[in-house]
């Protein structure tokens, strides 16, 4: 290898595992029975090819500990043992609760299938506390983020989910109810 500047970093710190490690991801060729040359042979490759020396080796450092959690100084047979002792436990994923089908299940509880919109959090508030985001909204509403998508969603999906039927005279609120023609509908 050509004259290099030493780099401001100090390999000898780092154990002999991971300058192998190192030399392997850039396809460096070493001997295993000297490991000054490796150690010289990973500072001139380093000072050759980093351009930014803290950022090259702040990315070989998180790639080295990324390395020590995968067990890489086990023997491939004990490795291979440590997998098959354990099998991975196959879970099947729930389809998550979405506040459109939320809102759709309060307004199958609530009389003739209709309510306002206070009404409809209240049911979705008494039997899914537990999946809602309770925290505020910015802004100056200061609503539950909840709260806030629920609105949105019975607006956005107006006409394809839900239908808003009429306008109460006391407090002029909306009544809501299942689209009948809607693609989840009743």
């Amino acid at each position: 290898m050509r004259d290099y500047e030493p780099p401001i970093v100090d390999f000898t710190a780092l154990p002999l595992a991971a300058l192998e490690r190192y030399a392997k991801h850039f396809g460096l060729s070493i001997d295993r029975r000297q490991p000054e040359t490796l150690l010289q042979l990973v500072r001139e490759h380093f000072a050759q090819s980093a351009v930014n020396e803290t950022q090259a080796l702040s990315a070989f450092e998180h790639a080295n500990a990324r390395a020590r959690e995968c067990t890489l100084d086990l023997p491939s047979a004990k490795r291979r043992e440590k997998v098959h002792e354990t099998p991975r436990k196959q879970q099947k994923k729930a389809r998550t609760l979405t506040y459109g089908d939320m809102i759709s299940s309060a307004l199958k509880q609530l009389p003739s299938n209709q309510g306002t919109l206070d009404e409809i959090c209240e049911v979705i508030e008494k039997q899914y506390s537990k999946q809602l985001n309770h925290e505020l909204e910015s802004g100056p509403r200061r609503i539950a983020v909840w709260r806030a998508s629920v609105r949105k969603i019975i607006n956005l999906n107006y006409g394809m989910r839900f239908h808003r039927i009429s306008q109460e005279a006391e407090g002029n609120k909306a009544i809501f109810c299942l689209a009948t023609n809607g693609r989840r509908g009743l």
